[in-house]
């Protein structure tokens, strides 16, 4: 197909929809620079000092981290390979954060091992139970993640 022929009639399209457009176009653009403006001003207001600020500088996360061995291995896991993630560093001892982030305070950090209740693995696989026991013995693959909850502020 020639390319020149392709594009034939789009300077007639592109007029005529900046023609039906010509009121529609100008109020999106308008609102567009308007909205985030107005947004940004009011937010301003709701916290006038820093004293306003520090009593709402306060919280909790919680999120699941590897160890660097578990950044390394999860390079044998097919679905991140495919997705091209990599992860190249990796939170050993969760009480690290604490060291590193000034007045970050770990309240608690569950082990990948920690989370089954024994009864629980009754209903899984030998196989599954026989891992179970023997990584959570070896410390390296006992520790390869946690998820930890952190206070701030």
């Amino acid at each position: 197909m020639n390319p020149t022929r392709s594009l034939a009639g789009t300077v007639v399209l592109v007029r005529l929809v900046l023609r039906r457009d010509r009121v529609r176009l100008p109020i999106w653009l308008l609102l567009l620079a308007a909205v985030p403006t107005v947004t940004a001003s009011s937010f301003a207001g709701l916290f006038p000092t820093e004293a306003a600020r520090a009593a709402y500088a306060t919280g909790e996360m919680a999120f699941d981290t590897y160890s660097r061995l578990g950044g390394r291995l999860t390079r044998l896991m097919p679905v991140l390979r495919r997705t091209g993630a990599r992860l190249d560093w990796g939170i050993d001892d969760p009480r690290s954060l604490e060291r590193q982030v000034p007045g970050m305070r770990l309240l608690s950090a569950l082990g990948a091992f920690d989370a089954a209740d024994p009864a629980d693995l009754v209903h899984t696989s030998r196989a599954f139970r026989l891992g179970h026991a023997v990584f959570g013995r070896l410390p390296a693959l006992r520790d390869i993640g946690h998820i930890a909850r952190y206070a701030f502020g």
